[in-house]
């Protein structure tokens, strides 16, 4: 972003936030979300994830729900159309943002400390080169808006995700019903809804992608979220070659899985390939971007039955 148009974002008033930028503030924001992230086990059914809860300090998450709030009725909210034509929501993407609260985020989520014991709960080495390597998704860095009475389809998440991240931000009270059917839900390798991150505020659903990263959710009331996604830069750039080219098949995927986990180990399969091969064999991606199709009728009522509270 060249200084004229900062400049211009400026005088009309895009950089005012809810708290002021400080580097004080940063350090003390970093530390509370490393601490959060030390103090969390790894859920392991069924398959690793992270369910953090106060991930923010308050004073932080506030400001990030107002400007959740600010953003949702903004002209720059678009149509999120990415997972099918009946599954469509909202988004207000935050890559030109410069207020406060996306800059905390964007430079939080940046930081080597913070990127590198994320990853430590998932990969077997999180090395420098890896934690350099990873970066923040930016055509996906947003705040996505559902509307009550919408199932999204079973997928996966595609290979250059290293690490998906919904944060939950209702904006309001919510209660613990709506908080039991809002959050994500992982589904085992049976497609059986197996375990869930709630959607509670302040809190965050973590998950690496891999073969059987199966997760969507049911929304029941309005269901603002904030997602983030770190990427690897060289992985993204295989997958862009080969993901829209003609005779794709969803192989693609599976094969660009692998070989990501060959390259970078997940704690969960290891440094056994056969472990990877049997993976590859049983994964039941049958649709792009990573998605498993299946009726919705048969998943949803199963879903919300067994993970009642």
């Amino acid at each position: 972003m060249g200084y004229l148009e900062r400049l211009k974002r400026i005088l009309r008033g895009e950089a005012r936030g809810f708290i002021p930028y400080r580097k004080a503030r940063f350090q003390a924001y970093k530390r509370h979300i490393l601490a959060r992230i030390e103090a969390t086990p790894v859920g392991r059914e069924p398959y690793f994830h992270l369910y953090i809860d106060r991930i923010f300090p308050d004073e932080l998450y506030r400001a990030i729900e107002k400007r959740m709030l600010y953003c949702r009725d903004h002209r720059k909210v678009r149509r999120r159309d990415q997972d099918s034509a009946v599954f469509v929501n909202r988004r207000f993407n935050l890559r030109r943002n410069i207020d406060p609260e996306t800059r905390y985020l964007r430079n939080l989520f940046s930081d080597p400390d913070i990127k590198r014991a994320f990853l430590s709960k998932f990969y077997v080495d999180a090395n420098q080169a890896l934690v350099d390597a990873i970066k923040i998704h930016d055509e996906e860095f947003e705040f996505v808006y559902t509307a009550p009475g919408l199932f999204q389809n079973i997928h996966t998440d595609i290979p250059p995700k290293f690490l998906s991240m919904v944060f939950y931000i209702p904006g309001r009270e919510v209660t613990a019903d709506d908080a039991d059917r809002n959050g994500t839900i992982f589904y085992d390798k049976d497609l059986v809804p197996n375990s869930k991150a709630k959607y509670l505020p302040n809190s965050v659903g973590i998950f690496a992608q891999h073969f059987h990263s199966y997760h969507g959710f049911a929304s029941t009331v309005e269901r603002p979220a904030l997602v983030l996604f770190y990427v690897h830069p060289e992985v993204e750039k295989a997958w862009n070659a080969v993901k829209d080219s003609e005779g794709a098949t969803f192989d693609e995927i599976r094969d660009q899985t692998a070989a990501k986990l060959v390259t970078y180990p997940l704690i969960e399969y290891g440094t056994d390939r056969s472990a990877i091969e049997t993976a590859w064999a049983e994964c039941r991606i049958n649709a792009p971007s990573g998605r498993v199709m299946v009726d919705k009728p048969k998943m949803l009522e199963p879903a919300r039955e067994k993970l009642a509270v």
